[in-house]
């Protein structure tokens, strides 16, 4: 799991709402740092390390939702949380498969035949899902969700 980045020029004396905006900023584009390789599919660390990153991107969002106008920040949460979801099924099948995978390796050569077909359809069913969640935030990204997420902080 990738650890969060650290917050460039944030210093001790600043005042909330400018530590705030510095804070989720930094949060925010290690979120897309993640996604191209996310969106590609076939990098589950990728997609894992995003999921972890808009977690702690909405906790960090309720933290300080004191300092951001309650409406603007609501939309972005749900943003978060329909992108976070769509993720997390992707991620499913990845520990399944992983699981699956584990558990083969265990078992003598003539009882793999099962463990195989459900890895095969957990493999199918991961694509599936996964060019779903794509096709999700593709287009967040056509409805310029980063520039939404600018304007949050500049509010």
């Amino acid at each position: 799991m990738a650890r969060p980045w650290k917050v460039v020029d944030l210093e001790s004396s600043e005042n909330v709402k400018p530590a705030a905006v510095k804070v989720l900023r930094s949060m925010f584009q290690q979120v897309r740092s993640y996604e191209q390789a996310t969106l590609k599919g076939n990098d589950p660390e990728a997609l894992h390390n995003m999921r972890v990153a808009l977690r702690r991107l909405r906790v960090l969002m309720k933290l300080f939702s004191d300092c951001f106008p309650k409406r603007k920040l609501r939309n972005q949460q749900e943003l978060l949380q329909t992108m976070t979801g769509l993720l997390g099924s992707v991620r499913e099948h990845d520990l399944l498969i992983e699981e699956l995978r584990s558990f083969r390796t265990e078992l003598k050569s003539m009882d793999t035949q099962a463990i195989d077909l459900l890895i095969a359809r957990e493999v199918i069913q991961r694509k599936k899902t996964q060019a779903k969640a794509a096709r999700e935030i593709r287009k967040l990204g056509r409805r310029n969700y980063g520039d939404a997420f600018e304007r949050l902080l500049s509010a």
